[in-house]
């Protein structure tokens, strides 16, 4: 088979797995032509998105738009985007309302493929890869946000800036350019986790060197998206009331505090129609913001297994992201938030400290990933277990007589007679016995050989010997090539 056919091959479970989801998920689309109205949709998105898209059509800079709350200055609106690259997509002649939900719907099979290609970076096998991509892409926080077209688009930027900047001595044009269409999108309050999470990651994986390089990418992205964020800037630094910051009390609107935590676990939201929740209700689904800030309870558990997982220093960062998630989203519950409210000037300029579990949502999905390798490693061990005693017990019954026999063949009578009294007479013991397992692979062995030697509490020694070649199949290519040629010589 080609090459190209097995790359085609094997991702397309994974794109047919993003399909399906997302028609399940938004079946009222796909099946029923039905469009996406919910609350900020209808009231801001929607006519400040149809604006842009008539300026775009017209060929005119969407500077400002006279039709909307007395004039609008569409370039300094963060949350219509209006750079943002993907608007092309309402350019096409169709019924606007189906295109602006069909913009707002990709993002979610987008930010599966991106968290998915983020753990695949990390060496992660396609089951775990695709386990934690279902579980961030998916989760109530993201699922609500497609009622907030600009905040949705980090959870696809986000990822996939960290895989560009995750892999060792490339270039960081592909970063930078992830960094400026994730500027492009609008949320700058989820770039302030995005930048340092992009940089501390950047050291995770690479040391000062991927540093060096996470600020390069950012340095240059932030330049590319220079008339995206500029005017947004000169507006909150000039006319707007953000300028000096917001006061404490709006700031923290919507933090989750204890009465809040069970939304995490709990997926029925308890919303009413006028968005409201029970300040004292436990139950309650989420906040006014979000409908649902549910995580996952599978996702909880095998996050929980991650615990056991041999990527230590990998399962420190994240379960440091996931606190940190947390205790920014507790706002006026958390002295975590209020210590950083104090430091950090640019955390005045926002509202809602809930949106800062995304973060949470992030690290959490990451987490599940690797619960779901130490989860699929046991399972591995247990059959690894059971194959390496038959193949020691055939091994024990034939292999000395195969031995012996060839022995025979070439008249080394005497030690082939010595090794049928051991085996027949004698019997081979399972002090005797030591078992050796060779891989060859193109990904990292590593955590799955420590796993597996670290779950085998029998009493035969045991080695293993990991061989990695990261071009793997260009290898045995190159191998067969040469093992033909030198036939044909023969």
């Amino acid at each position: 088979m080609l090459p190209w056919a097995v790359r085609i091959r094997s991702v397309a479970p994974v794109l047919l797995w993003c399909l399906a989801t997302t028609v399940v998920a938004f079946h009222g689309f796909f099946l029923r032509g039905e469009v996406l109205f919910y609350r900020d949709i209808i009231f801001s998105y929607a006519p400040m998105k149809r604006a842009v898209a008539l300026s775009l059509a017209a060929g005119e800079w969407p500077a400002w738009w006279p039709n909307i709350l007395m004039g609008v200055p569409l370039l300094t609106e963060v949350s219509a985007a209006p750079l943002y690259p993907a608007n092309l997509l309402l350019l096409l002649p169709f019924d606007f309302g189906s295109l602006l939900s069909l913009l707002i719907i990709l993002h979610y099979p987008l930010a599966l493929l991106a968290f998915y290609a983020l753990l695949r970076g990390e060496n992660l096998n396609r089951i775990p890869a695709l386990v934690g991509a279902t579980a961030f892409a998916w989760s109530g926080m993201i699922l609500s946000e497609s009622s907030f077209c600009h905040q949705l688009t980090v959870s696809v930027w986000g990822p996939l800036l960290l895989w560009a900047i995750g892999r060792e001595g490339r270039s960081p044009a592909l970063g930078s350019v992830v960094w400026a269409l994730a500027v492009s999108g609008g949320a700058y309050e989820r770039l302030l986790l995005l930048g340092p999470l992009a940089v501390a990651y950047a050291f995770l994986r690479n040391g000062s060197d991927g540093v060096r390089q996470s600020l390069l990418s950012l340095l240059i992205g932030t330049a590319i998206a220079g008339p995206c964020w500029f005017p947004v800037l000169t507006q909150v630094l000039g006319a707007s009331t953000r300028s000096g910051g917001l006061a404490w009390v709006q700031a923290t609107r919507e933090s989750i505090g204890p009465a809040r935590w069970m939304s995490l676990i709990l997926p029925v939201s308890f919303i009413d129609a006028q968005w409201n929740s029970p300040d004292l209700d436990i139950f309650a689904g989420g906040l006014a913001l979000h409908g649902s800030l549910y995580l996952g309870v599978s996702t909880l558990i095998l996050a929980a297994l991650s615990a056991r997982s041999a990527r230590r220093g990998a399962l420190r960062f994240w379960a440091g992201a996931l606190l940190v998630g947390l205790l920014l989203a507790g706002g006026s519950h958390s002295v975590f938030f209020r210590m950083a409210w104090e430091v950090l000037p640019p955390i005045r300029l926002f509202r809602f400290p809930v949106k800062y579990l995304w973060l949470a949502s992030f690290a959490l999905a990451v987490l599940s990933a690797y619960g779901t390798e130490v989860l699929a490693s046991r399972a591995m061990s247990l059959r690894n277990t059971l194959l390496a005693a038959s193949c020691a017990t055939l091994l024990a019954i034939g292999g000395g007589a195969f031995l012996a026999d060839r022995l025979h063949d070439r008249g080394q009578s005497g030690l082939a007679d010595l090794i049928d009294e051991a085996q027949l007479g004698k019997g081979i013991k399972l002090s005797q016995v030591s078992h050796l397992m060779f891989t060859f692979s193109g990904n990292d062995p590593a955590p799955f050989l420590r796993n597996d030697l670290g779950a085998y509490k029998g009493k035969v020694l045991q080695h293993s010997v990991g061989l990695r070649v990261h071009k793997h199949q260009a290898f045995i290519k190159a191998v067969y090539k040469k093992v033909i040629a030198d036939g044909g010589k023969h």
